[in-house]
């Protein structure tokens, strides 16, 4: 496909979302008190050069942010295979 025909067409669907996500990107996300008792979930996410996590827990039917952390590697932790940054994201956490 030439190149012309690859080039990005702002719509109307796009100019109705954009607000919604400027509200979104402003608004506070506050961290929720943890529940005794109650599930968590813990979700992490490993790229080259950073790690993250947070942990939820289900809260009136709705998973509530209870947790976030977030790193950057460098020097030799960005040489780690993924299963080393998934354990690291781990131990951050619980950290």
């Amino acid at each position: 496909m030439p190149q012309e025909e690859q080039r990005f067409v702002w719509t109307n669907e796009f100019e109705e979302a954009f607000p919604k996500l400027k509200e979104y990107l402003v608004s506070a996300h506050v961290l929720g008190k943890p529940v005794p008792g109650t599930r968590i979930h813990h979700y992490f996410a490993i790229t080259n050069r950073s790690i993250s996590s947070i942990i939820l827990q289900d809260q009136d039917k709705v998973q509530k942010l209870v947790y976030f952390v977030t790193k950057v590697l460098q020097g030799p932790k960005t040489r780690f295979q993924a299963i080393e940054k998934v354990a690291l994201a781990v131990v951050f956490t619980a950290w």
